[in-house]
């Protein structure tokens, strides 16, 4: 009967082992959340600041995602006819994706055949599988920032004038090295993907209200509105990278490199006018 040899070797120190690959790439789940907040007003302002703090460790080592975020809403009484909203939300997002070997993998062999407990683990293996080795780069982030601005003129008792407008940017960063020694295919890999998303907006609206008797009202608004939305972004990667301690890399094959580029722009005008009346 043929007998693999990692059950008759006991002696040989690459199959006595007691390697716990559960253990080497799964944990419990850890979640913390904070808020803050501070409010405060008066007859000229009224204003809220908050502030979140969110991070959550994945089931698989080195996932997870963390969240910081402020956010203020602020309210102004600038006259007795003129009043003003702002709004400003800022947020930092990070994201782990674990420690595949492959480009997107999160696991670095195949959760469905997972190796014996008696094959021995490498050190460099070891070091990789608990996040401890310090040639992998994997930065994951999105900024994003949101301002909304709005006036409000009330020119006579029945008629107001508003003023709108806001911006919204949001820009994801991904930067990968892995070195060819924890690569499944001995070739070093190394990435830089950026994009960015904005939106602008600005409209003019003017609203009528009038009741006739206590009985009719008869409401009027003209709105013109304008978005621009602009998306850009660029995407390079490459194999059997020098290295990824350099900022400047060269010497990269041709046939290694491979780079894409976006831009789309588009806008939009509107100008409309609605007539109400309740009986």
């Amino acid at each position: 009967r043929h007998v693999p040899q990692i059950l008759t070797d006991s002696l040989n120190p690459s199959f006595n082992n007691a390697t716990d690959w559960q253990g080497l790439f799964y944990q419990n789940g850890l979640i913390h959340n904070a808020d803050f907040s501070i409010s405060a007003g008066n007859d000229v302002l009224n204003y809220r600041v908050g502030a979140n703090y969110y991070t959550e460790d994945g089931i698989v080592r080195q996932t997870g995602f963390s969240r910081y975020a402020l956010r203020g809403n602020f309210d102004f009484k600038v006259t007795k006819n003129v009043s003003a909203n702002f709004n400003l939300s800022l947020a930092r997002l990070n994201r782990k994706r674990g420690l595949g070997k492959g480009n997107n993998d999160i696991l670095p062999i195949n959760n469905t055949s997972i190796p014996s407990s008696l094959y021995a683990l490498p050190q460099l293996d070891k070091d990789f599988y608990l996040g401890q080795y310090n040639d992998v780069r994997d930065v994951n982030l999105s900024d994003q920032v949101s301002a909304y601005l709005q006036l409000n003129y009330d020119i006579i008792p029945g008629i107001q004038y508003s003023l709108q407008g806001s911006f919204s940017k949001t820009t994801d960063l991904r930067e990968r090295f892995q070195p060819k020694e924890i690569t499944s295919d001995n070739r070093s890999f190394g990435s830089n993907e950026r994009s960015d998303y904005e939106q602008f907006y600005v409209a003019n609206v003017l609203t009528l209200s009038k009741s006739f008797n206590n009985t009719h009202n008869l409401g009027f608004v003209a709105v013109q509105s304008f978005q621009l939305d602009t998306k850009r972004g660029a995407y390079i990667y490459g194999y059997n990278i020098p290295g990824g301690t350099i900022q400047v890399i060269s010497g990269v094959p041709q046939k290694d490199l491979s780079a894409s580029s976006g831009y789309q722009q588009s806008g939009l005008l509107n100008c409309a006018a609605h007539r109400y009346l309740f009986l």
